[in-house]
């Protein structure tokens, strides 16, 4: 299984959308900090590793798509804890949402089915990130401990 693109619609509840369509061997996602870097990733893993929960949750979307070789699965956040989602697998998709009983309490969530699916579909992905130092830095020694200290410039 191999990620073919990404989108994320309002991301931190700024409007606009931020998508990608990924190269097969390496990408890149580079930003200021505060861009959204970090946030994209744990998209993209807790989606493909089946804990939807945790993404809507943790990150402040109104819907992400993530399409891979295998399916396409678009999240509508709806609010913190629930979501509607659209499962798309050859050609077929499948919507699925929380199912409520006569009380209004939820007796089945949107996330249970897909998660399922999601969790035994494709193979291990490794999504590292990396953190650069912005500004140049210098390593002095202290003259009252002898210990390296670590300095930098704007």
């Amino acid at each position: 299984m191999r990620i073919l693109r990404f989108e994320v619609v309002d991301l931190f509840g700024r409007e606009g959308t931020v998508a990608a369509d990924l190269h097969e061997d390496i990408n890149i996602l580079t930003g200021r900090n505060g861009s959204g870097k970090t946030s994209i990733l744990k998209l993209l893993w807790y989606v493909l590793s089946g804990n939807i929960l945790i993404a809507i949750r943790e990150i402040n979307f109104k819907s992400f798509t993530l399409v891979t070789t295998e399916y396409e699965c678009t999240i509508h956040k709806l609010s913190r804890l629930t979501c509607k989602i659209d499962f798309r697998v050859n050609g077929v998709t499948t919507t699925y949402e929380d199912i409520f009983d006569e009380e209004g309490d939820v007796v089945v969530n949107a996330e249970d089915r897909p998660n399922e699916l999601l969790k035994n579909t494709g193979d291990s992905v490794f999504l590292p990130t990396f953190r650069r130092i912005e500004g140049g830095f210098t390593i002095t020694a202290s003259n009252t401990q002898g210990l390296n200290r670590l300095r930098t410039y704007p």
